[in-house]
């Protein structure tokens, strides 16, 4: 897996490397649950075989990947990603590295069983 858990509402051209949010509306998305899954990022080869162009969307739309992210939860607004819940997740780089997470605007007064600790840093599970 390049990226576990990916979720995004922020679009980016391939050509250009602009973003993608038309008149800055969001679309709600709520009430998502990702459980039991093991497994190792693919930290030296990523890819999920969707880009067209070189540098790839997601290294353009955000910026800074180490490639060890479990989870990327970026939503436009901090009330358009509401309840998202994640337990028994246990996915760690090939490096055997921590695993980290990128929360843009996902808060945890929205998502109080998002399940884990470091929302812009180590990945840490919570029980």
């Amino acid at each position: 897996m390049t990226f576990p858990i990916f979720v995004t509402q922020s679009y980016f051209n391939q050509a250009s490397g602009a973003a993608i949010r038309p008149n800055n509306a969001s679309v709600l998305m709520q009430d998502f649950t990702w459980a039991n899954f093991t497994g190792t990022i693919n930290q030296f080869q990523p890819g999920d075989g969707s880009c067209a162009s070189n540098p790839c969307w997601y290294n353009v739309g955000l910026p800074n990947l180490a490639h060890t992210e479990a989870v990327i939860i970026e939503c436009n607004t901090d009330s358009s990603c509401q309840n998202f819940a994640l337990s028994n997740i246990e996915v760690f780089p090939q490096a055997v590295t921590p695993p980290t997470a990128i929360c843009i605007n996902c808060t945890a007064a929205n998502n109080p069983r998002l399940g884990f600790s470091g929302m812009n840093g180590t990945f840490v599970p919570t029980a």
